[in-house]
């Protein structure tokens, strides 16, 4: 009858989010876009030149961000392709000397400087349970990341260190989703990335860097 509004139960939202969570809900495409952020603790890494071993240490509030669109493939199967970002500043730098110099070591925090990851990965995941609750999740992917050092130098040098240059990168994570509505979900999560180490040059020195971090990530998936 015009002006009466039929109410929806309890029920009848939980079973929405039912038929979402399972991916049976009627015209879903099963595609999805998703995004995190979070912070990446960035570990200490050996950048090894001919006559040295350079180890930044890095800040431990570190900036984390991606992108994914994806595909639900059913059974808690799905693939997507992600692209993140990730970058710390440098707090600490110790070289250590090797072959002649072997055996000098000196270590100073008069630095600046950043190095940041670009990826674009290819990543699987699975949803243990029907979706419906707070259900676990493990990831894992494969891809190619640009490793770059931006302005490393003594705080107020004139000739910073900038190279960039790709590497293979694999990440494995784990994580919990709940249902928000009959199309949107949160999670919580744990990522291990770890990009190879690369050829670099600066002012005719040759070293090679890698990068990786274990990063704690707040993400929003939406099923279009």
């Amino acid at each position: 009858m015009p002006g009466t509004e039929v109410a929806r139960s309890p029920e009848f939202d939980e079973r929405r989010i039912r038929e979402y969570a399972s991916g049976a809900s009627t015209g879903s495409s099963g595609v999805y876009i998703a995004g995190h952020l979070g912070n990446a603790f960035v570990m200490d890494e050996d950048y090894e030149a001919d006559f040295a071993t350079l180890t930044p240490s890095f800040d431990l509030l570190s900036l984390y961000g991606s992108g994914a669109v994806g595909v639900d493939l059913g059974s808690g199967l799905s693939l997507e392709a992600e692209l993140s970002y990730q970058s710390a500043d440098i707090n600490k730098l110790t070289l250590t000397g090797t072959g002649v110099f072997s055996g000098i070591s000196v270590s100073t925090e008069d630095v600046e400087g950043s190095v940041s990851a670009l990826s674009l990965m290819a990543n699987g995941a699975y949803v243990f349970g029907d979706r419906s609750g707070f259900s676990p999740y493990v990831m894992g992917g494969v891809g190619i990341s640009r490793i770059s050092l931006n302005g490393l130098d003594e705080k107020g040098g004139s000739d910073p260190t900038d190279d960039a240059a790709f590497a293979f990168a694999w990440q494995l994570g784990a994580g919990i989703s709940t249902p928000l509505t009959s199309n949107t979900s949160f999670d919580v999560g744990y990522r291990y990335f770890n990009a190879l180490a690369a050829d670099m040059e600066d002012d005719g020195v040759s070293f090679t860097a890698g990068f990786s971090s274990h990063t704690v990530l707040f993400g929003l998936k939406h099923r279009l």
